[in-house]
């Protein structure tokens, strides 16, 4: 079982990226802070996650990345944010993120972004990982 982790701080978006995130064969825990977040992340393996920028700071986003990266270099980072700029999105990327979306971009169906990246995100972690999963 996959299991994915879904971090905001703002009640109606938490619960939309759950359920954009839910599927067969997936687990699905959320946190309502980066600080919670990390506490989850130390605590469990996770195969993705997905976490705002913007929350109880202006990039604890960025930290939650940062703390998944140190506990396993193959869990899949998806940022989402509505705060987006071209600096801030390189520095997501050179972090390790898999995928840096914006929820305000015009024409952009956010919830069905995420549950694609999601998808891409767990197959590029079982390639990376030749096919064993370590959830």
């Amino acid at each position: 079982m996959y299991s994915i982790l879904i971090v905001d701080d703002v009640p109606e978006l938490r619960q939309q990226l759950e359920w954009a995130a839910s599927a067969e064969g997936r687990e699905v825990v959320a946190a309502d802070s980066g600080e919670q977040a990390i506490r989850l992340i130390q605590q469990k393996d996770f195969d993705v996650i997905v976490t705002d920028l913007r929350m109880e700071t202006e990039d604890v986003g960025l930290d939650v990345l940062e703390a998944a990266k140190e506990k396993d270099i193959y869990a899949q980072v998806i940022m989402v944010t509505a705060y987006g700029t071209p600096e801030i999105s390189v520095e997501t990327m050179r972090l390790g993120a898999f995928d840096y979306l914006e929820r305000n971009a015009p024409g952009t169906d956010t919830l069905s972004m995420v549950r694609s990246k999601i998808t891409l995100a767990l197959e590029f972690r079982e390639a990376k990982l030749g096919g064993k999963s370590q959830s």
